[in-house]
């Protein structure tokens, strides 16, 4: 049900929570940021995962493999709380200099 609403796999969602819950546990903190770990690693997960997963077996065809993906989730989920604070300074940067555009990144073998 919450795949045809939301449009996210419940594995993925798992896999965050995992993913949060560990970061949670190796960073430490109060209820707040177990809390927020946790949500921040299910929703990133929730929502990045298959991006992640189709960058993952496009460099790398052979990990072509349900546990790659549920692989990914979990190492998006651990991350999710520093994506989503690095797209809030981005947001913030923007905001205060709506003229700020992004670095180019390097290109490749070079």
């Amino acid at each position: 049900m919450i795949e045809t609403i939301f449009g996210i796999k419940i594995t993925h969602l798992v896999a965050g929570v995992a993913g949060g819950t560990v970061r949670y546990l190796l960073i430490g903190g109060g209820i707040m940021m177990a809390v927020t770990s946790v949500l921040a690693g299910s929703l990133t997960a929730g929502y990045l995962t298959t991006p992640a997963y189709f960058t993952i077996i496009k460099y790398f065809p052979g990990w072509a493999d349900p546990s790659t993906e549920h692989a990914a989730g979990f190492l998006v989920g651990l991350t999710g709380l520093l994506i989503c604070e690095g797209a809030m300074r981005y947001a913030k940067r923007w905001t205060d200099n709506p003229s700020f555009t992004p670095p180019e990144p390097p290109k490749a073998g070079g």
